[in-house]
């Protein structure tokens, strides 16, 4: 007779144990999926806000070059000097992306990066400081195809 009423409160204690644990457990759960949809979402802000950045700091780069061009008088040096500033920043954000969680969205930025390296070399280059003129024209095919490229694929990213 004492080993039923033994059994009786071991299964007993064993009920009140798994009872008071499933609700612990199923909130653990909870709190690890919620965990992970919170990082992914941030992980998706941050991706999101360093395309942006990069979008916006080679777009001022671009425009830097294109007023450079128009630009005329003893202000070059300092127009010049704006523009470098703006690759300057162009290459930090080209960083930031690339530095980003694994995707595909480096090998863009960087195309990017080199696009701006070379269009800035060319503005210098092409530069009378002492005539207070530029020759030419910019040449912007390189950088736009590669920022289109980029654009592209950071919205395709961005759907899935």
């Amino acid at each position: 007779m004492s080993d039923v009423s033994i059994y009786v409160a071991l299964v007993s204690a064993g009920a009140a144990v798994i009872g008071a644990a499933v609700p612990q457990v199923t909130g653990a759960v909870r709190d690890a999926r919620q965990a992970r949809r919170n990082r992914r979402a941030d992980d998706a802000l941050l991706r999101r806000q360093a395309c942006l950045d990069l979008l916006r700091a080679v777009g001022e780069l671009r425009a830097r070059v294109a007023g450079y061009y128009e630009q005329r008088g003893p202000d070059m040096p300092a127009h010049l000097a704006e523009v470098r500033r703006c690759l300057a920043d162009t290459q930090l954000c080209v960083a930031s992306v690339a530095l980003l969680p694994p995707g595909s969205l480096a090998n863009d930025a960087n195309a990017i990066g080199n696009a701006a390296i070379a269009l800035t070399d060319r503005a210098a280059g092409g530069t009378g400081i002492s005539l207070g003129a530029m020759s030419g024209s910019p040449d912007f095919k390189e950088l736009d195809g590669c920022v289109a490229a980029f654009r592209a694929r950071a919205e395709a990213e961005a759907r899935v």
